[in-house]
């Protein structure tokens, strides 16, 4: 009797020790689904070939110092972004975190699918920022975006058309540029002096601030009235006219066409940001074809052309489930020297963080132009509407009847300010 009280005693151990067994295979399990996923939709993984090798890098190094945490990367393409994000933010499955164009930051604000970041950034990392970095995350006097990479528009101009053309330097000035563009087209009939990016969208309508701003125009002021039908606005794009008018520069380009005619030697100057490096390497133009300039100035700017700013950023959708983990992400590959190191040798684009420039591999050419272009940044009057995408295509419809049909520059500012006025209920 004994005997069998043992042996059933033992038949007992053994099934708890396959029980206990189970339970920690069970456990494991269960700890191995509960791995937090944060998703990350960015164009720099749809079409940045040189962005590619450092946010695969930054994903397994993240990943490693924090092995509860699974990086989804998803590619999202930038012309996409805007509709694909508000869309998401709709529907109740926007990711937890999207790079975004900073010119686009009001429509998201004021989509309301946007998480505040004030509660979540270190007033290290904001303290640690270049300056007006910070600012331009901020909407409606809350922090909304993570300022990734601070762009300032640029010249880029082809040195070897310079050359060709009598030039030694870039334009400094508009009287400048104007002999500059005649000049290089003069070279061949298949050669442009300058390109303008005028196709309908809200990127070249962002980018013609310059123009404007040269001239002493714009098309919402700061104050928020509308003056696109006024004299300085009439200027720009009367000057624009006679560049497509006599054939210096082509019409309704995008800037995807147009990099491509730059880096064959058909264009001598273009409006770029700092990531025209990397685009420029894809397309198989050589560092030293190449260079970049401050945008040139005008009467009614200082010695430098005033630029909007173009900055990469990063938002945080409200229906995260995990907005602590998902801040962590974006702080780190906003601050990680390594990472932030391998994305500039990738893609040209600059760090956010001042401490970084501390570092010899920053100290060119290159680096030094877009830190003088990026003192004089300005915010148009027309990113604080929601509507901005809608104000900028009567603008771009507006300019290209001038260039496309001839349309005289007065009467289709008029109308198209007519138009602002009638969407913004005045």
């Amino acid at each position: 009797m004994e005997k069998l009280h043992y042996e059933h005693k033992k038949i007992v151990e053994v099934f708890t020790v396959v029980l206990l067994m189970a339970g920690l295979l069970t456990g494991s399990q269960v700890v191995a689904k509960e791995k937090t996923t944060i998703s990350f939709y960015s164009w720099m993984i749809a079409e940045a070939a040189g962005a590619v090798e450092s946010l695969e890098w930054a994903e397994k190094r993240f990943e490693t110092l924090n092995p509860q945490v699974d990086i989804e990367m998803v590619p999202l393409s930038w012309e996409d972004t805007p509709v694909q994000l508000m869309l998401m933010m709709t529907a109740g499955n926007a990711p937890d975190v999207t790079l975004i164009d900073g010119s686009h930051l009001g429509q998201y604000v004021a989509q309301g699918g946007i998480q505040a970041l004030d509660d979540f950034i270190s007033p290290e990392l904001k303290n640690g920022m270049l300056e007006a970095a910070y600012e331009h995350g901020v909407m409606k006097g809350g922090l909304y975006a993570l300022n990734w990479n601070p762009n300032p528009l640029e010249f880029t101009y082809n040195k070897e058309l310079l050359k060709k053309a009598g030039f030694e330097s870039p334009p400094t000035t508009m009287d400048d540029l104007n002999e500059q563009v005649a000049k290089i087209s003069q070279l061949a009939s298949d050669i442009y002096g300058l390109l303008v990016v005028s196709y309908i969208g809200t990127e070249p309508a962002d980018w013609f601030h310059i123009w404007l701003w040269n001239f002493g125009g714009d098309m919402i002021d700061e104050t928020g009235k509308i003056v696109v039908n006024e004299k300085g606005a009439v200027d720009a794009v009367t000057w624009f006219k006679g560049i497509t008018d006599k054939n210096y520069g082509p019409k309704g380009y995008g800037t995807r066409e147009g990099r491509v005619l730059f880096s064959k030697d058909k264009i001598g100057l273009m409006v770029e940001g700092s990531w025209i490096r990397g685009i420029l390497q894809e397309l198989g133009m050589k560092d030293e074809q190449w260079a970049l300039s401050t945008i040139p100035s005008s009467p009614f700017t200082g010695k430098i052309g005033v630029t909007p700013h173009c900055d990469h950023m990063l938002v945080m959708s409200k229906q995260s489930k995990h907005k602590d983990v998902a801040y962590k992400w974006m702080e780190f590959i906003v601050s990680d020297p390594e990472f932030t190191k391998m994305y500039y040798q990738g893609t040209g684009l600059l760090p956010v963080m001042a401490s970084a420039y501390e570092d010899d591999i920053y100290n060119t050419p290159f680096v030094r132009t877009c830190l003088e272009q990026m003192e004089v940044m300005k915010v148009p009057g027309i990113f604080a509407f929601p509507e901005k995408a809608a104000l900028e295509r009567f603008f771009m419809i507006g300019l290209q009847q001038v260039i496309m049909e001839g349309r005289d520059p007065q009467e289709a500012l008029d109308e198209v300010a007519k138009n602002m006025k009638i969407l913004l209920g005045r």
